[in-house]
This record gives structure tokens, C-alpha cells and sequence, in this order.
């Protein structure tokens, strides 16, 4: 069993007198490592005081402005057909608003192209000799460009207009290509353009060219829009 001797045999007990000179230490570090912890959350509260007085302070800069009392509040019986808003220049009262019109989708139908056409059958089939043709895509607010060649299927041409905003399909049965607006309303309209002689020649002969009169007019029927008003007057400006 080994011998241990501490104090260089002096009667002093060195260990304890380092252990308990490195604990004073320790007491001192931790004083002072809680006195930093304490002034970082004074100052992380004075920030949050600040910005609460800054806050504090804009809202009540605003309070200086008349807008800020004349508030009006607008309520609708029936959400689901209307909403509506109310500024602070509104006039007190009840208001009736007449649905004149459902809205309803814009919609196409194109003409009927040959019994042997379908889906793999290209613009050349279809009586297409132009070259490299565009048509534009007017739909939900942006414009697409769809470059047309001869090569070009129909089940492409098809796949071209989906992705430029419209629903579009080819029906093998009645050999019509249909094309409807995303959605309801006249801000989902849709149009398309020939933006050269051979995208013009395309379209005709895709059957979705509408230049005459009547088929303006027949186009115009199916793009019917929801129209609103609060006197139940007819406005044919709203066309």
C-alpha cells in the first residue's frame, strides 16, 4: 500500500489550501458572469421598451389625421355572391345590389376539322403550308407566345395553349378543338392571335380563326360575364 505524504512534511495540507484557493476563484468568475448575464437582459429589455415606444409613438402621429376616426365598416348579407368595401368618405345607409348575370367562363369552340384527323395528325396534315408561324396567347393577365411549324401535332398545339393559361382539349369524336378561359369573369378572358401570316394561317386551319361578324358576336355570347350594380340600371358600357 503506497505511502502519501502532503506539505513536503511540513504539517500543511497543500491541497486543500489550492482547492480552496481555485473555489475563490470560481465564486469571482461566477459573480461576474452573472452580473454580465443581468446587464444583457437590461439590455434586450430596453430594446423591446423602444421599439414599443417607437410603435407607440406612430400610431399616435396618425391619431392627428381626421382618417383615423372617420372609419366606415360595410357589410354584405351573402358573402358568397359579393364583397364589398367602405372608405372613410362613405355615405351612411343600405344599398341593394342586383345580380344581373352568373358569370360564366370565356369559351371556344373551334370548327369541325376532317373525320381522319386526330391527335397525332400534324398542321400538315391539316392543309398547313406555311413555315415557322406564331400565335399569341392573351389569358389571366399575360401573354404567351406559341411558335406553330408544320411538324407541329395537334396534341402539342393542345398541350400549348394549357400551359399558356387556358383549358384546352381536342375531341376525337366530333374532331373540334374546344378552348375555355382558367376561370369565371372578364378578368379571366382569353384570345387568340395570328401575330404573322403563317400563325394566322395556323389558326384557320387549326379551326380556331374567328374573324367574321357573326363569329365576333357568337364569341362574344359565350365569353358572358357577371355584371353588378347598386340601382339595378343597365349599363351597356360595362361591354
Amino acid at each position: 500500500m503506497p505511502i502519501r505524504i502532503t506539505g513536503m512534511n511540513s504539517g500543511l495540507d497543500t491541497e486543500a489550501l489550492i482547492s480552496e484557493l481555485v473555489s475563490a476563484y470560481r465564486m469571482k468568475t461566477q459573480k461576474y458572469t452573472k452580473a454580465q448575464t443581468k446587464l444583457s437582459w437590461k439590455q434586450n429589455a430596453w430594446k423591446a421598451l423602444n421599439s414599443k415606444v417607437s410603435s407607440f409613438y406612430s400610431k399616435l402621429t396618425n391619431l392627428r389625421y381626421s382618417a383615423a376616426y372617420n372609419i366606415r365598416t360595410a357589410t354584405v348579407s351573402d358573402t358568397t355572391k359579393a364583397t364589398v368595401n367602405a372608405s372613410s368618405s362613405a355615405i351612411n345607409g343600405s344599398y341593394a345590389v342586383k345580380i344581373k348575370q352568373i358569370a360564366k367562363s370565356g369559351y371556344l369552340t373551334g370548327a369541325k376539322l376532317r373525320n381522319d384527323i386526330t391527335e397525332k395528325s400534324t398542321l400538315s396534315d391539316l392543309g398547313y403550308t406555311g413555315g415557322d408561324g406564331t400565335i399569341t396567347v392573351n389569358a389571366d393577365g399575360k401573354t404567351t407566345d406559341i411558335a406553330v411549324t408544320k411538324d407541329m401535332t395537334v396534341s402539342d398545339f393542345v398541350k400549348s395553349l394549357n400551359s399558356a393559361g387556358v383549358k384546352a382539349s381536342f375531341d376525337s369524336t366530333h374532331h373540334r378543338i374546344y378552348v375555355a378561359a382558367s376561370s369565371t369573369g372578364k378578368a379571366h378572358d382569353f384570345s387568340l392571335t395570328g401575330s404573322d401570316t403563317d400563325g394566322m394561317s395556323a389558326l384557320n386551319k387549326l379551326g380556331l380563326s374567328v374573324a367574321s361578324t357573326a363569329d365576333t358576336e357568337l364569341y362574344k355570347k359565350w365569353s358572358a360575364y357577371a355584371e353588378y350594380d347598386a340601382s339595378g340600371n343597365y349599363d351597356p358600357a360595362q361591354w
